[in-house]
C-alpha cells in the first residue's frame, strides 16, 4: 500500500530504549529541521565562547531533542538543559548522547569488543562531537 501525504507526515521517527542500570530512557531520530538547527547552532559559535562549553552545549541541545517518552514525546525544552547538568550525572549524559549520536547518523557505533573493556580503561577511538558530526 502506497503512503498518501498525510500517512507520510505522520509517520514516527525512529526511537531506542537506552539502558540506564536496569532503567529505561528513550531517544528518537531528530528532524531535519532540528538537524539543521544544530548545524546552524554550530556554525553560530562566537568568538568569545569556550569551545568546549560550546560543544557541551551543542550536545545538550541534542539530547533535548532526541530524549522522549516510549510514545516520541519530546520530554524537555532548550529551557531545561540548566536542570539536566545540574540532575544528570556526567556518564549518564555521555551514554544517552553517545546513543543519540549512533541513532542519528552522527557517530559509527563501537565494535562490541570496544564495549566489553573494563570500565577504567578509556575507549581506543575518540569522542565524536555532534558539532563536528552534523552533515549538511
Amino acid at each position: 500500500m502506497a503512503l498518501d501525504r498525510q500517512s507520510f507526515l505522520a509517520r514516527p521517527r525512529k526511537r531506542k530504549a537506552v539502558d540506564l542500570d536496569g532503567e529505561q530512557a528513550w531517544i528518537k531520530q531528530v528532524s531535519l529541521s532540528q538537524q539543521k538547527a544544530l548545524r546552524d547552532f554550530g556554525k553560530a559559535k562566537p568568538k568569545d565562547v569556550d569551545q568546549d562549553d560550546y560543544e557541551q552545549d551543542l550536545t545538550m541541545r541534542l539530547l533535548v531533542m532526541s530524549l522522549c517518552d516510549e510514545n516520541g514525546v519530546q520530554l524537555f525544552q532548550n529551557d531545561d538543559i540548566p536542570a539536566m547538568c545540574d540532575s544528570f550525572a556526567i556518564d549518564t549524559l555521555a551514554a544517552i548522547a553517545e546513543e543519540a549520536m549512533v541513532l542519528n547518523g552522527m557517530k559509527k557505533p563501537e565494535p562490541e569488543d570496544e564495549k566489553k573493556r573494563l570500565p577504567n580503561l578509556p575507549p581506543t577511538t575518540t569522542p565524536v562531537s555532534p558539532i563536528n558530526s552534523v552533515s549538511p
